[in-house]
């Protein structure tokens, strides 16, 4: 058999006419009678018996045709792909992260979005030590974090490169100091670093990730105040103190904050930031494309770490 005669059991089922079938097809009458009659000794049976002018079903016609039509179905199926469009795409997609994850890196996808998917909504969550069992759970299609650990079951994209860095008001004395070209000191930062970031750094999978952990008892900084909100820290920043926090973020945020980058932690190496999300998702076509988008769109707008300004040693 092939798909030229079960195209013409199924239009001669439907029309009970072969003539019908046959103009249909299209195909002369001569070759329809043919096909038809090639078919009928491949099967076995008659299949179409005429009355009045028209042809009817034998019982056996009559159990293949739904098996006809699914392979008819099959058969145009084959090759196909399911057609993605991002202008069409009205998915909610729940993504995990830190505020400072949202300023610094998900603010840049939001204005693409609006261009090229305008349907597509985004549910932004604060993670736990756990995020990783959200991910395999479903609750979360993708979660921002720094970390280099590679998970079973999970993916994990660099997205770029970023730094801990001291920052002040650009209207600090440390600011001036550093606009007349006045040697700075870490020692000297360090003892007017007023707020320090946390992160959690555990999970229930005793996973390890992150930068600086919430028991600050351990910290090699002693801030008057260690908070996990990064927003709040240009608020709080008062005359000449001084608080530590991403550079991508620091970045972002002094086109709000008079702010001034003064530089980097010696003995802290940069870290990458990355995309993270469960195998259970990964060949989905709009999850591919979403992190695609963010890939694009962080690499791009992303700060060279080399920029950071050097901190003069004493």
């Amino acid at each position: 058999m092939d798909t030229t005669q079960l195209k013409l059991f199924k239009l001669i089922y439907e029309t009970r006419s072969l003539t019908e079938a046959a103009k249909r097809f299209p195909m002369s009458l001569s070759k329809a009678s043919r096909t038809l009659s090639s078919l009928r000794d491949a099967l076995g049976d008659e299949l179409f018996l005429r009355s009045e002018n028209k042809l009817f079903p034998t019982q056996f016609a009559v159990e293949q045709y739904p098996k006809i039509l699914k392979l008819l179905k099959d058969f145009a199926d084959i090759g196909s792909r399911n057609q993605f469009t991002p202008e069409q795409c009205s998915a909610i997609f729940n993504i995990g992260g830190l505020d400072l994850d949202l300023i610094a890196f998900l603010s840049l996808v939001l204005n693409k979005l609006r261009s090229c998917a305008p349907k597509i909504r985004l549910h932004y969550k604060n993670i736990a030590g756990d995020f990783y069992s959200d991910l395999r759970q479903g609750k979360l299609d993708f979660v921002l974090y720094p970390t280099q650990l590679d998970m079973e079951g999970y993916k994990r994209l660099v997205l770029c490169q970023d730094r801990i860095v001291y920052v002040t008001r650009s209207d600090s004395a440390y600011a001036r100091a550093k606009l007349h070209g006045k040697k700075l000191s870490e020692k000297l930062l360090m003892e007017d670093l007023s707020m320090q970031m946390t992160f959690p750094i555990q999970n229930s999978e005793n996973t390890r990730m992150g930068l600086f952990e919430d028991n600050v008892e351990n910290s090699r900084f002693s801030p008057r105040l260690w908070t996990p909100f990064a927003l709040s820290l240009p608020f709080l920043l008062q005359e000449d103190e001084v608080c530590t926090m991403p550079y991508q973020l620091a970045c972002r945020l002094k086109n709000f904050f008079p702010l001034e980058i003064l530089g980097a932690p010696a003995d802290l190496e940069p870290y990458a930031v990355t995309l993270l999300w469960s195998e259970k998702v990964d060949k989905e076509v709009s999850h591919q494309w979403l992190r695609s988008l963010i890939l694009a769109t962080v690499s791009e707008e992303s700060q060279n770490l080399k920029d950071i300004p050097e901190l003069p040693v004493e």
